[in-house]
């Protein structure tokens, strides 16, 4: 599948289903090309990858590579995104792709309120080359603005009817139940086509 890096993509799927490996996948392949910043909720799925201990002191002008800030709860996310808006916008390259895993465990429906440099870098981020990627299991729990504005949505298998039929304006809710392990559908928003693949 291919993206371009300054685009909105969203990801779904059950825990064990190929949602976290598609990720990685594609996190290491863009990372050849424009450095991948990610959010770190879950603390263990990208325990390898460097740490920005410091958002204030880190190069935001990299220009390859991948990089994690350690997110532990909501004032830790709320500095991410400040900080990240302000120095991208800032910064000579304004080229990077920010992953959120899990980021439903803060950002639920009707919260991003709370969190006004994410929407921010959800509705204005592209025009400063900004790429956003949102993983979670729980797309039902995700705001529905943050989805709104994806051009990509990607969904490995998820059992929950309720979190299928968040989705169900990409894919046909049991399409969704009944993916093989590692099998998923893609759905990129300009072109209106389904992709229907294994990884």
């Amino acid at each position: 599948m291919q993206l371009e890096a300054n685009k909105r993509l969203a990801i779904f799927g059950k825990t064990r289903k190929g949602k976290t490996y598609w990720l990685k996948k594609h996190i290491f392949e863009a990372a050849k090309h424009i450095p991948v910043i990610i959010c770190d909720m879950k603390l263990a799925d990208f325990s390898k990858v460097p740490i920005i201990k410091d958002l204030t002191k880190f190069d935001w002008n990299v220009k390859t590579g991948v990089y994690r800030f350690r997110c532990f709860c909501e004032d830790d996310l709320r500095k991410f995104n400040k900080i990240a808006w302000e120095k991208l916008v800032s910064s000579k390259t304004r080229r990077a792709i920010l992953v959120y895993d899990e980021i439903s465990v803060y950002i639920e429906n009707n919260s991003l309120k709370k969190f006004p440099y994410m929407k921010k870098l959800t509705v204005l981020g592209a025009a400063f080359g900004i790429g956003i990627w949102y993983a979670t299991q729980r797309p039902a729990m995700l705001d529905k603005t943050l989805l709104s504005e994806c051009k990509y949505v990607v969904s490995f298998q998820m059992d929950s009817e309720r979190d299928r039929l968040a989705i169900a304006n990409y894919f046909d809710p049991d399409d969704i139940m009944n993916l093989k392990k590692y099998w998923y559908y893609a759905y990129n928003d300009e072109t209106g086509v389904s992709k229907h693949a294994p990884i």
